[in-house]
């Protein structure tokens, strides 16, 4: 982001030049360039402002009062352009509230807020695109509504008391989709409350020390890797997790104190599907934890596992009582999800899968191993892996959340009429065409 700084701020002056050129007002301006504090929280009260352009770095301290987007506005854009909007102040309070829907681009965001939230979104949907935010601070950066949608956002915890995003408000699904969530803190949180029609989660990788997701919201998870110390996902309504790999790593625990390590998955209450998907717990130490997958029965939690690996080498899958069920064709590391036991479910101390890669997000099945060519194709549920490629690729689908991709065979160009007996011949040779390699280790 701060590489296109220079040719941002050249734009947004030009921009700013050509507003006062014109004679209009700043304040009345369609689209306004902004420097300062005042002009940000101005520009953010002016009716006909639809869209907010920043033209220098902006800092808010303990000084600052509160900005706001009152419910009655119409759409607005701020586009950072590049540059920072950071808070300095470490009090508790709120200083932005956005009632109504708010539009931010390329913007980065450093805030220190506690018993914040930095940013109150719960009215309005917020929509974030190519935002790098970085949470420092005991609290949670932003508080989103239902409407509100995360987009190719890089999101940086530097505390343990810190969130990225806490869900409630207003109604309609809340979208997190090809974001990056890492650092000591957890990912999403969705509190009691509120009318959110769910959340969903796609195409997006966490890795923190707390908790990846927990939420009380119908959740959808697609295409993603969540790797957590306290536990990957927590959550308490209906649930679906299609093609994703879920980790409880024992590395990524503060302190390394393996009794707070959660699950990777742990339903307190609902129904969960998970399916084409890969569910872990990494820990090297003989410490007694957390099973990979929990849930409570009790209050009427379950799960459904269906095409997926459930891996704790030296660990229990399962607890002893609340074991999921099983719709075929898992593979787990030990026997303690007795309730897995379809003619289809294979027990494999060695899963053939390759060593978690962190950077990755995954474990990719290995060429020669029980997950590969094991889900017959009339029997899978989805169409993608992890990456986004086809499944199956070749005659079955793979089980876990990543397909191994099986080279196109060459294909011969029908408008090749050369003779091979004419020594005259002129035609070129025929190209072949080659897919993806297929990934073996």
């Amino acid at each position: 982001m701060r590489r296109a700084r220079l040719g941002r701020a050249i734009a947004a002056t030009a921009l700013a030049t050509a507003g006062v050129l014109a004679g209009g007002p700043p304040g009345g301006a369609a689209s306004v360039v902004v420097t300062t504090v005042d002009e940000l929280a101005n520009a953010l009260l002016q009716p006909d402002t639809d869209e907010v352009v920043f033209g220098s770095d902006i800092t808010l301290d303990c000084n600052v009062g509160g900005f706001n987007r009152p419910r009655e506005m119409p759409p607005v854009v701020l586009d950072g352009a590049g540059f920072t909007l950071s808070d300095t102040c470490d009090q508790p309070r709120t200083p932005i509230y956005l009632s109504s829907p708010v539009e931010v681009r390329a913007l980065a965001i450093v805030t220190a807020t506690v018993e914040g939230p930095f940013v109150d979104a719960l009215e309005g949907d917020l929509r974030l695109d190519g935002v790098d935010l970085t949470v420092r601070g005991t609290s949670t950066a932003i508080q989103l509504g239902g409407g509100s949608t995360i987009t190719d956002t890089d999101v940086h915890l530097e505390g343990l008391g810190t969130t990225a995003f806490s869900t409630y408000g207003a109604p309609g699904p809340i979208v997190v989709e090809r974001t990056t969530i890492t650092g000591d803190g957890s990912a999403i949180e969705g509190i009691a409350g509120g009318e959110p029609d769910g959340l969903i989660v796609r195409d997006t990788a966490v890795a923190v020390t707390g908790v990846g997701i927990s939420t009380q919201l119908p959740l959808t998870v697609e295409r993603s890797s969540i790797r957590a110390g306290f536990g990957a996902v927590r959550a308490r309504s209906d649930t679906l997790i299609s093609d994703s790999t879920l980790v409880a790593d024992g590395a990524l625990v503060p302190d390394g104190d393996l009794q707070y390590l959660g699950p990777a998955l742990w339903m307190l209450e609902g129904a969960a599907v998970l399916q084409h998907s890969t569910a872990l717990t990494l820990v090297t130490a003989p410490d007694e934890v957390r099973p990979t997958l929990q849930h409570d029965r009790g209050v009427g939690a379950t799960i459904e596992v269906h095409a997926s690996v459930l891996s704790a080498p030296g660990h229990r899958v399962c607890q002893a009582v609340d074991r999921p069920t099983s719709t075929g064709y898992n593979v787990t590391s030990d026997d303690t999800c007795r309730a897995i036991d379809d003619p289809t479910d294979r027990v494999v101390a060695d899963a053939g899968l390759a060593p978690f890669d962190p950077d990755a997000g995954r474990a990719d099945p290995q060429g020669d191993g029980p997950l590969v060519d094991a889900v017959p194709a009339d029997v899978c549920r989805t169409r993608l892996d992890q990456l986004s490629r086809p499944r199956p690729s070749g005659a079955a689908c793979d089980v876990g959340a990543i397909e191994l991709q099986v080279p196109t065979p060459p294909t011969t160009d029908p408008t090749d009429v050369t003779d091979p007996t004419d020594p005259g011949s002129t035609a070129p040779p025929a190209t072949p065409v080659v897919g993806p390699a297929r990934f073996t280790g």
